[in-house]
Formats: C-alpha cells, sequence, structure tokens
C-alpha cells in the first residue's frame, strides 16, 4: 500500500477523459482498430471501411508517381552537370553525391515535423506541395531562354553563375520537399494495418515488399522513357514530364483521405529523447534498484489516448534507467520536471533508437555502392556504344537504370512467393529470413555488382589500350554488358533495402515511426556523401604524381576499375553481420555471421567425424577376432584387452578436453590428434603387414606373436587411443560452435545439428561394418588396415578444406584449476552460512556448478556398457553362428552384423526429427518435443531389450547345440542374422540416448568448457566398456570356481553366454529405475516453476523468493540444495498463495 500510494504521487493526471470515454464505448466488437488511429475526422478508425489495402491503393499510386518523378529528374542529372552546365567528371560526380544525400538527410526535417507537430497525413501533403513548385522552377531553369545554359552542339554548353544557382536552388527546394514524403510515406502505409490484428499484421510485412516494388515500376518507366526523352528530346521536356508526374502523385495522394487511418502526433521525439539523456546525466550517482518495477512508469490512461504504447523494461543500456529513478528532487513548483524525471516507456525509446544504430551503419556502404548507378554508372555507360543492334536505335547511359529497376520487379515476387515459403520451412521463421538475415544477404550481393563493374571496366580500358582507342567517344564494346552490375544492384535492394524498411519501421517506438524511417534514409544520405567524400580523396590522391587520376573527364586515360575495385573492397568488410558469442575466425578477427559458421562450416567438421568415424570401425569392429586369432589370445582375455583399449578410447578425451578448454582450442586440438591418428593408424598397418611386425602364419586361423610384436600392435592402438581423445573431445562441441546461441534461428539449427552430425558418423560406421570387415577377413589385415588409415588421412584434409569457414572459441585456461578453485574455495569456508540472496554472492555463475549437475548421466555408463557389446561379445556369438547368406557360399564376418546397427541410426535420425520431435510436441509444448533427460531415458530403456533378444537367442542357440551334440562344431547350424534385432534395438537405443547425451552435456556446461563437457560424456563410454571388462572378469572368476568352464569359455557352445546378458539387462533396468527417480525430483521443481512462469499459479510473494519462484526456465537443472531452498520458500507461503506449485512440494513432502 506504501508503496503503491507513493508511485501514484508520480502518475500523470492531465489526461483526456472524455477522449478515453469515447475510445472505450466506441472500440467494440471488433468494429474499431486498437492502436489508436483515427480517420480523418479525428474519430476512432473503423476497421471495416479505413486502413488495409483499400486505404494503401492511393498511398501506393502516390509513391509511385513521385518515384517516378524522382527518377527521371535525377537518373541521368549527372549528364546535366557535365554537358549542360559543363563541370568535370569528379565535380559532376561530386555535385550529384551531395545532392542526392541532403535528398535524404532532409528526411530527419520532416519527420520530426510528423511526429512533433502536423501528423504523418499533413506532412506528406505540405512537403509534396514544396515538391512540385521545386520541379516547376527546374523546369523553367532548363527550358526558358534566358534561364537555361547557352548551347552551341550538342553536348557544348556553358551556363552563367546565375543559371547555375537558379538550378541548384531548384534542386535543392525538391531535396526539401522529399524530405516530408521519405519519413511519412512507408510509415503511412505501414499504419493503415493494426498491429492488434494478426491478419493485418501478416499482411503489413507483404506491404513493404509490394511498396518497394510500385518505387520501381516509377523507376521503370523513368529510367526508359524520360532518360530517353531527355537525351533525345530536351532537357525541357525531360524535366516536365516529372514535374507532371508529382502533379498526379499529389492527387492521389489526397483522393485516398476519407480511407486513411492516422496516428496522432505524440509530440517532439527529439525532445523526449534528449530529456531521458540530460535525467540520466544529472542522476548519474544513483543506483538503479533491482526491482525494476520501482522505476517511474507514466499511468496506464495516459497511454489511451497516446500514439505509443506503454513498453517493458529491459536490461541493456542500464545507465538510461537512472532517468527513470524516483527522487524527491524530481518535482518543480508541485509537478514532474521532465528534464529530471523521465517514464520507463520514455527511457525504452530511447534504447530502442540506439539499437538500431549498428544495424544503420552496416547500410552506408551498401548505399555508396547504390548510388554510383545514377553516377559513375552512366559515365562508364557514356564511354560504351550505345546502340541496339542493327536498327542504329541508341539508348541512353541512363536508361541502363531500367535493369536494376526490372531486376527488383522480378525478384520482389520471387521473394515473397518462393523465397520466403522455402525459407520458413527451413528456418521456423514466420518470415522466412529475418530481418537482419535478409539486410545481410544484400549487403553480400551487393560486392558482386562492384567486382562486376570492375572487371567490365578493366576489359573496356584492355581493348582501348590494344587498338590505341583514347580519343575515340564510344569504343566498339556494347552498352549491355554494363546490364549484370545493374541486375545484381536490384538484386542487392530487394533484400537490403526492403529488409531496412521493415527493421527500421518494426523496431522503432510508436510515437517515433516516422523519425526512425528518417533515420534509414539518412544511410542513403551518408552512402552519397561517403561516395562525394571518396572521389575527392581518391581525385586529389591519385593526381598527385601528375598523373590524370582514376576519374578522369576522359576516363579512357583513367582507372575507374581501381574506384569499384575499392568499394568492392569496402563492401565485402561491411557485409559483416558479427556473432555474439564471442567467436573469432582463422585470423583471430571477430566471425563474421555470413561468411563463417552454420552449415557451411560444419559440412567438413561432419566429413571429418564421418571419415574418423570410417577409420576407428573400420579398425575396432573386428579387432576382438584379430587379438584372438592373430595374436593368439584367449576368449576372455581378448575380450578384457578391447574392452580396456575402448575405455581408453573414451577416456584420453579428458586429455584432449583440457588442452582445447585450457591452452590452444578446439580447432588446434582437433588437428593435431588427427595428425597423431593419422601416425598411429600408419603404424598399426605395418604391425599387420611389415615382415618381423606382423605375427607369424602356421596354418588357416593360427598365428603366434611374439612379445614384441603384440607390444608393436597395442603400441600402435594406444597411440590411436590417445589421439581419438582429441578427436571425440572437440569435434561435436566444435560443430556446435558453428551456431550462435544468439541468434534464434541458429540455436534452432543447432539441435538437428547433432542428429545429422550422428548420421553422418554411423555413414562411416555402416562402411566400416560391412565393406572393411569383409576386406579383413577375406582379403587381409593389410588391407583392412590400410583402408582405415586411407579414410583418416582424408579426414585430416577435410578438416584442414574448412579452415576458413570455421567459428572458434578461445581457450580461457584451465578449466580444471577453475574448478579445483572452487572446490578449495568451498571447503575452506565450510563453515560460513550461505546467504538467501543471492544476488550477495560474489558473481553468480558457477562453472563448477554445470558440472555437478551433469552427475545424474552418470548412471548411462551401463549403456555404453550394452552398447559395448556390438563389437565384443556379440561378435564371439556371431563367429558361432552359420555366416552363409542364404543358399549361396558367400558368408558375411561376424563383426559385419553391426552394419545393422549402423542402418537402424541412419533410419531412427530423420524419423526421431522428422516425426517423433513435431508428435512429441503437440503433446509436451517442449520446443524439442522431449527433453533432453527424457530422450537419453527414452533410449536406456529401448537398450534393456537388446539384451533380452541376446540372450533369448543365446538360449535358443544353446538348446541346438545340446540336442543335436554340436559342442565341437563351429558353427552351430543356426544363421546370423537372427543376430538382426538386437543390432537394430541398440541402433534405435543410440539415437535417443547418444545424440541425447551430446546436446545435454553441450549445452549445460559453460562456454569456455565444452570440449570437457564433450569429454566428460565420453567418459561414460569409457567406464561402460571399464565395467564391461570388469564383469568380464568377476565372471569368469565367479564361475570358474568349481572347475567348470564358466560363462564365456573360449568355445562358447559350453558356455552360458545368455546369463551375462541376463545379468547386464538386470543392472540395465536397476541403474534406468535410479536414472530415472532423479530426473522425476528434478522434473516436479521444474514443472512447478513453469505453471508459475506461465502464470497459471497464484504466487504472491515478493523479493527472492517471487524471483526464485519465476525463474523462466522449464529446462533448468537444479541441485539438491536448489530444491531445498525451493521446498522451504514453500513452506513459508500460505496454502492460497501456494497454488499448484505448493501442492506439488507438498506432494513432495509427503513422499519423503
Amino acid at each position: 500500500m506504501g508503496r503503491n500510494s507513493h508511485m501514484g504521487d508520480y502518475q500523470e493526471l492531465d489526461t483526456e477523459s472524455n477522449a478515453c470515454t469515447l475510445i472505450e464505448s466506441k472500440q467494440d466488437d471488433g468494429m474499431y482498430t486498437e492502436d489508436g488511429t483515427v480517420d480523418y475526422l479525428n474519430s476512432p478508425a473503423n476497421k471495416r471501411k479505413t486502413g488495409t489495402w483499400k486505404a494503401c491503393g492511393f498511398i501506393l499510386g502516390t509513391e509511385c508517381c513521385e518515384r517516378l518523378a524522382f527518377y527521371g529528374m535525377s537518373s541521368n542529372l549527372v549528364r546535366y552537370f557535365k554537358f549542360r552546365l559543363n563541370e568535370h567528371s569528379a565535380t559532376a560526380s561530386r555535385n550529384l553525391s551531395t545532392w542526392a544525400g541532403t535528398c535524404y538527410l532532409t528526411p530527419l526535417i520532416g519527420a520530426f515535423v510528423a511526429d512533433t507537430y502536423l501528423g504523418r497525413y499533413w506532412t506528406i501533403v505540405t512537403f509534396s506541395i514544396i515538391y512540385a513548385i521545386g520541379m516547376g522552377m527546374l523546369t523553367l531553369s532548363a527550358s526558358v531562354p534566358g534561364l537555361k545554359p547557352t548551347c552551341y552542339e550538342k553536348d557544348v554548353c556553358s551556363a552563367t553563375e546565375a543559371q547555375v544557382a537558379l538550378c541548384f536552388t531548384s534542386l535543392y527546394l525538391v531535396a526539401l520537399g522529399t524530405g516530408g514524403i521519405k519519413p511519412c510515406v512507408s510509415s503511412y502505409g505501414a499504419d493503415q494495418f493494426d498491429d492488434h490484428d494478426e491478419v493485418e499484421e501478416k499482411q503489413k510485412s507483404s506491404f513493404f515488399n509490394w511498396f518497394y516494388f510500385v518505387i520501381n515500376i516509377g523507376a521503370l518507366v523513368a529510367h526508359s522513357v524520360l532518360v530517353w526523352i531527355q537525351d533525345n528530346v530536351g532537357w525541357g521536356w525531360g524535366f516536365l514530364v516529372p514535374t507532371v508526374a508529382m502533379g498526379i502523385a499529389i492527387i492521389s495522394f489526397f483522393s485516398g483521405t476519407k480511407l486513411y487511418r492516422n496516428q496522432m502526433p505524440g509530440g517532439s521525439p527529439l525532445t523526449r529523447l534528449c530529456q531521458v539523456v540530460v535525467a540520466s546525466f544529472r542522476k548519474k550517482k544513483m543506483e538503479v534498484p533491482f526491482d525494476s518495477s520501482l522505476l517511474y512508469e507514466s499511468s496506464d490512461a495516459s497511454f489511451s489516448v497516446s500514439t505509443s504504447r506503454k513498453i517493458d523494461h529491459t536490461l541493456d543500456f542500464v545507465f538510461f534507467d537512472k532517468a527513470a529513478v524516483v527522487a524527491p528532487s524530481d518535482h518543480t513548483n508541485g509537478s514532474i520536471d521532465p528534464w529530471k524525471l523521465c517514464s520507463v516507456s520514455q527511457v525504452e525509446e530511447l534504447k530502442a533508437v540506439l539499437r538500431l544504430l549498428p544495424i544503420w551503419a552496416t547500410g552506408i556502404i551498401f548505399s555508396t555502392i547504390y548510388s554510383q548507378m545514377g553516377n559513375l554508372f552512366v559515365l562508364q555507360g557514356s564511354t560504351l556504344d550505345p546502340r541496339m543492334g542493327p536498327s542504329g536505335f541508341q539508348i541512353p547511359p541512363a536508361s541502363l537504370g531500367i535493369f536494376d529497376t526490372i531486376s527488383v520487379v522480378f525478384w520482389v515476387p520471387i521473394y515473397d512467393w518462393v523465397i520466403v515459403p522455402v525459407a520458413r520451412r527451413l528456418t521456423g521463421q514466420q518470415n522466412g529470413l529475418t530481418q537482419l538475415q535478409r539486410i545481410g544477404t544484400g549487403l553480400f550481393v551487393s560486392i558482386f555488382s562492384m567486382v562486376c563493374a570492375g572487371g567490365l571496366e578493366v576489359v573496356r580500358l584492355e581493348i582501348i589500350s590494344r587498338n590505341n582507342y583514347y580519343e575515340l567517344e564510344h569504343i566498339p564494346m556494347s552498352i549491355f554488358w554494363q546490364v549484370p552490375q545493374y541486375f545484381l544492384i536490384g538484386c542487392a535492394e530487394v533484400f537490403t533495402n526492403i529488409g531496412q524498411l521493415e527493421f527500421f519501421y518494426e523496431q522503432a517506438p510508436d510515437s517515433m515511426r516516422s523519425l526512425c524511417a528518417a533515420l534509414q534514409l539518412t544511410i542513403t544520405a551518408l552512402g552519397s556523401y561517403v561516395s562525394a567524400l571518396l572521389v575527392t580523396f581518391v581525385t586529389i590522391i591519385s593526381t598527385r604524381d601528375g598523373s590524370p587520376g582514376w576519374i578522369t573527364d576522359n576516363l579512357n586515360y583513367g582507372h575507374l576499375d581501381y574506384f569499384f575495385w575499392l568499394l568492392a573492397g569496402l563492401s565485402e568488410e561491411n557485409s559483416v553481420l558479427y556473432t555474439k558469442d564471442g567467436t573469432v575466425d582463422h585470423l583471430n578477427h571477430p566471425a563474421k555471421k555470413l561468411k563463417t559458421g552454420n552449415w557451411k562450416a560444419c559440412v567438413f567438421i561432419v566429413a571429418t567425424a564421418s571419415f574418423e568415424r570410417l577409420a576407428y570401425f573400420g579398425m575396432s569392429s573386428n579387432l576382438l577376432l584379430y587379438f584372438k586369432v592373430e595374436l593368439n589370445q584367449h576368449s576372455a582375455t581378448a575380450s578384457r584387452n578391447l574392452s580396456n583399449w575402448t575405455g581408453a578410447c573414451y577416456i584420453t578425451p579428458l586429455v584432449g578436453a583440457f588442452l582445447a578448454d585450457g591452452y590452444i582450442g578446439k580447432y588446434w586440438t582437433i588437428a593435431s590428434s588427427s595428425l597423431l591418428y593419422a601416425i598411429g593408424m600408419a603404424l598399426l598397418t605395418l604391425s599387420a603387414s611389415a615382415p618381423g611386425l606382423m605375427p607369424t602364419f602356421f596354418s588357416t586361423n593360427f598365428y603366434n606373436a611374439i612379445d614384441a610384436q603384440t607390444v608393436m600392435c597395442f603400441t600402435s592402438l594406444y597411440l590411436v587411443a590417445l589421439a581419438s581423445g582429441g578427436i571425440k573431445a572437440c569435434v561435436s562441441a566444435y560443430g556446435a560452435d558453428q551456431f550462435d546461441n544468439n541468434d534464434k534461428i541458429e540455436k534452432k539449427v543447432k539441435s538437428s545439428f547433432f542428429n545429422w552430425y550422428y548420421q553422418m558418423m554411423n555413414i562411416g560406421s555402416l562402411l566400416a561394418h560391412s565393406f572393411i570387415v569383409w576386406v579383413q577377413d577375406y582379403l587381409g589385415w593389410i588391407w583392412g588396415f590400410g583402408i582405415p588409415t586411407l579414410a583418416m588421412a582424408m579426414g585430416v584434409v577435410s578438416f584442414f578444406s574448412g579452415t576458413w569457414f570455421y567459428r572458434n572459441h578461445k581457450p580461457a585456461g584451465s578449466p580444471l584449476t577453475r574448478l579445483f578453485q572452487v572446490v578449495v574455495a568451498s571447503f575452506r569456508k565450510k563453515r560460513i552460512d550461505v546467504p538467501k540472496d543471492a544476488s550477495l554472492l560474489y558473481e553468480i555463475a558457477d562453472d563448477n556448478s554445470a558440472i555437478i549437475r551433469s552427475r545424474k548421466l552418470n548412471h548411462t555408463r551401463n549403456f555404453s556398457s550394452v552398447r559395448g557389446q556390438m563389437d565384443n561379445l556379440f561378435v564371439l556369438q556371431g563367429s558361432f553362428m552359420n555366416t552363409q547368406v542364404g543358399k549361396t557360399s558367400f558368408t558375411i564376418p561376424p563383426a559385419s552384423l553391426g552394419t545393422f546397427g549402423t542402418l537402424s541410426v541412419i533410419l531412427w535420425v530423420p524419423v526421431y526429427d522428422q516425426i517423433i520431435v513435431p508428435l512429441a510436441r503437440k503433446l509436451t509444448g517442449h520446443p524439442n518435443g522431449l527433453t533432453q533427460l527424457q530422450r537419453i531415458g527414452t533410449g536406456h530403456f529401448i537398450s534393456i531389450f537388446s539384451m533380452l533378444s541376446a540372450g533369448i537367442l543365446e538360449v535358443i542357440r544353446l538348446d541346438i547345440v545340446k540336442r543335436h551334440n554340436y559342442y565341437e562344431i563351429k558353427p552351430v547350424p543356426i544363421s546370423i542374422f537372427w543376430q538382426v534385432p538386437q543390432f537394430l534395438i541398440i541402433g534405435c537405443a543410440e539415437v535417443f540416448t547418444l545424440v541425447g547425451q551430446m546436446e545435454f552435456f553441450y549445452e549445460q556446461v559453460p562456454d569456455s568448457m565444452r570440449s570437457l563437457g564433450s569429454a566428460l560424456r565420453l567418459t561414460t563410454i569409457a567406464l561402460g566398456n571399464y565395467t564391461s571388462s570388469l564383469l568380464v572378469s568377476i565372471v569368469i572368476k565367479v564361475t570358474t570356481e568349481d572347475g567348470g568352464p564358466g560363462w564365456i569359455p573360449d568355445n562358447l557352445n559350453y558356455g552360458q553366454l545368455h546369463k551375462f546378458f541376463w545379468l547386464l539387462a538386470v543392472l540395465s533396468m536397476g541403474w534406468w529405475s535410479g536414472g530415472s527417480g532423479i530426473a522425476a525430483e528434478e522434473e516436479v521443481v521444474g514443472d512447478c516453476l513453469l505453471s508459475v512462469c506461465r502464470g497459471t499459479c497464484d504466487v504472491n510473494c515478493d523479493g527472492e523468493e517471487k524471483a526464485m519462484a519465476c525463474e523462466p526456465c522449464p529446462l533448468a537443472v537444479f541441485s539438491r540444495e536448489r530444491y531445498s531452498r525451493l521446498k522451504s520458500m514453500a513452506k513459508k507461503l500460505t496454502i492460497k498463495d501456494k497454488g499448484c506449485c505448493g501442492e506439488a512440494l507438498q506432494e513432495r513432502n509427503r513422499e519423503e
């Protein structure tokens, strides 16, 4: 009560109550707009009678005629300056750029007038009349004797200073007139669609496309008909037709008056922005309260009659929040001083404008390039052959701008009808591409326009030099070679300019739409000024040594190509939208979004992983038989050695992660490990092929290896294991690093990346289990190890090939050191109580807690024990079964059955991504369908059935052995293909568990410990293999104590392998149940908090408790300590306040 009454003193009481009553009474049944717009009588706008396309038809017609007038006057103006006013090429180019810049700077004046005093309607009307007056004066200056320049012959004229002054006075009057039209027309058209109506809001995005479309219809007529009139009929008619077009534009605009929706002017936007800046600096020593509700905000009533809406508080540019901090000195003469206290919405308006500035800056160079179309492109075209075929008809150089217009007219519907639907399917974004992605694409395309223009100029100058055409006015090279550069600029326009229009409109506060539209137009102004500045600099620098320079009066002596290369270079640097996650490129420069990362980089990373998996599984899938046959080891020994080596392959990633996160980064860790991997593979190949190094052959399936040969083999294998640690720990995390977490689109794509990454790994595995295993069994181990070695070499080449596209996180120092520091500091302060207010802790982020959170997945080591049997006991089991394929003599190697595990993965990845996720998303409301823990648990549960399947098959096999006394027969007459179900089930489980683990461990660890997180995930596989090895040892010891053959003898026909599979199934069930219990405990709190965040719980608490209860993170993982604190919080609340959250926690209390 106290706080509310205190804030009530600061509410704005001078609201227009009559207007409020009028609006409330008329806004019923959806008849009237909800965005505060009014009709021409200042009454609330009727949705059925005003706005939408019925009003936009007149606005689009006005814009079409105004653009016809503007481009009809300006497209050929550089030639008017050069040949009618007798100016030098560089001077004409500079004067045109300066005037064009002014045309796009004056919109700041028009925007100020529209938003502050007149509104958009009357601003357009007033400035259109000024525009028409300027056009009339320009027509007189080019047609009335005494006012127009004196001409002696075609293109040889002179103008007095008075004539030049009249010409430029007329032009700058037009520049002032266009300043009131440019910032208002696009915004005024968008105002005709109600933001509160979903149908109209969707139509608004299309409006910007078609608005730009009609602009170019006007430009099309200007570049074709009017330019030809100017060059062939005369400048009097050439300026008169645009003047008439401007008159038609005014009539068109007035004709739609009764249909328009109007936003009322909301006072000076610049004044409001300045007030925030001044108030912030006055209170620079004051602290901004943690609770944003304590900041001053205007009353809701004041917004109901305003053109703006209340804007929610944001956390960037916090310094300016000081302007909304309430202080006793805020009153002057009993009322609030707006230069001392500003509302939150007013502060947010300033923040919105500031957030536009980086995008505003990136458009300047694009506008510089765009301005060349009516400038240096025209001068370049003046030196080319203008004839059209054998007819002799000559096309004016400025008319080539028609191809820019045709390009725009072509690309607008293509973008709207083709690109947007396709992109929408790929990105899930309603508009296909985000506004920034659209702008960035156009910036990139514009580079090729300059490259094209520069290339054409090089060819032109080469022809001149070769044929001595320096004094020839038109060289024998068709002007139509300029078409590509115009067409590319048109394509870039559709992406960049329309994207800018929409972006600046959408991001602007309601009351500053015209101002922000003007801000967008100042990009064009600055682009023109930059063009003029560059021409000046280039002229000064390139003529220092007495040479003619780059831009001469006779371009045949110049180097216009150098100027185009300069613009291409500047545009290349400008086409950058940098990532926001701190990644850098291969030169340690901030990573550019359009040039690095995403799938363009992941292609190389995924290919590397695929080749590495082909090498790894090609070597390891059949390794058990190599140990048993080639190295002459017992079944149990071979199984144990394989498990130990496999475990080492998955424990060494801790070393790789330590190096990657702490010292050399993921890129160099992968690069150096890959080379070491290839060396280890080469040594292994030598140990199986070089005389003296390979085991000695005695008879079929009987070899003998001396100790030195065994040592050579295992040295090579453990070198591979060490190198594998650097790759396994980094590759998946490095691939995920290519997607910017701060970009919603890229973040969504990243989830798919893990699926397809695992898919491609299994493509390599498929080849290994099918082709390479067959090679090992039938062609020998030389080729059997040689091919994986070659695959690893291709992986190295693939990885280095993508260097230029990668985004890299810089190593942040030893992560283990930081973890130990947390542990040591915690124990040193074990007697100190943790404050309830988390803001009192030193830097809330805690890297260690992120690692501890992953402890709940320790139970997945048993899944790895189960999966490890695919290359282990499954292979031994298969070696005692009939390997013939049908009635043919072809036999399949037992290890090749792993192919079905791989095929299962390849089948289930797209099924999961395209079918299961959408269905689960509908059922759960979760963006990824299943949470990561749910996905992992599902796969773990499925894996149990694989062991059951394997055990049942072994029972059947042993029954056949017993019934027919097949104890000494190998293989037993039961097809090896009965093993297929157990491989298929494990493949299905992998898609759920292992891919889920990848994503979970990547998401849950801090940025600086991503490799360590991946390594921690891989240790579950290592522990699974070590567990398998330990279980084999224990089982052999226990089951052979009475002198029996045991469960896993060398001849499995005497064993009981099915009991080992039953054991794994039981252990797997126990571990799965324990893991599910942990996940369920977490989900009770997680679901509770999610309900609170969605407003389904009536939580009525303040301070820390409220912040804790409303933490908007349904996927967050909470420690037991966190859970206890939440439980304590619930006990403090009354039953009424607890709502569903309290009931959930009470239920948990009863269970405990």
